[in-house]
């Protein structure tokens, strides 16, 4: 069998795009039927993710025997991750094609390439996460409360407070 798989960060997205790509290509390459597996409003950070984790099974089960995916950190945002990933699906026989790197995991310069996209796919992470806390830091040492607002009681607030309470008001 042959599946596609779509993945979107944020609840709000709905794969729509990806699905539609995904179908394109698959019917390019002669595809009749094929599985689908999302995950919507899932972070790729995280390894484990519900169809992703279908998706794994199958693959190794021999029941997945090529997946196509939009891109590379559809897969998965870690390096390590990913290059797990792909030794084992590579060990097993399971051909990944990514369309946005052009990537085909059943040749040599494939597999070369997705070492290196999956080792910038970490760096780019890691300068975002940089980026973020340099942005706190910077924030704090411009005197900027960061979180929830905080709430500012003054007397009147404290005086109305206490007559609504007393009026029989629930805190």
């Amino acid at each position: 069998m042959k599946a596609i798989y779509v993945r979107t960060s944020s609840d709000d997205q709905d794969g729509a795009a990806q699905r539609f790509m995904l179908a394109n290509a698959a019917k390019a390459r002669g595809w009749l039927d094929y599985g689908i597996y999302e995950d919507i409003g899932e972070s790729g950070i995280n390894a484990s993710r519900p169809a992703f984790d279908r998706l794994k099974a199958d693959a190794l089960a021999g029941r997945v025997r090529e997946i196509l995916v939009v891109a590379l950190d559809r897969i998965g945002r870690s390096a390590i991750d990913v290059m797990t990933l792909m030794n084992e699906w590579t060990r097993a026989g399971i051909v990944l094609v990514s369309l946005r790197e052009n990537l085909d995991l059943s040749t040599p310069s494939g597999r070369f390439l997705v070492t290196v996209l999956a080792a910038f796919t970490e760096l780019e992470r890691e300068m975002i996460r940089d980026r973020q806390r340099a942005g706190i830091a910077a924030a704090r040492a411009r005197g900027k409360h960061l979180g929830r607002p905080r709430k500012v009681i003054t007397q009147e607030t404290m005086e109305q407070a206490v007559r609504l309470r007393c009026d029989g008001m629930p805190w």
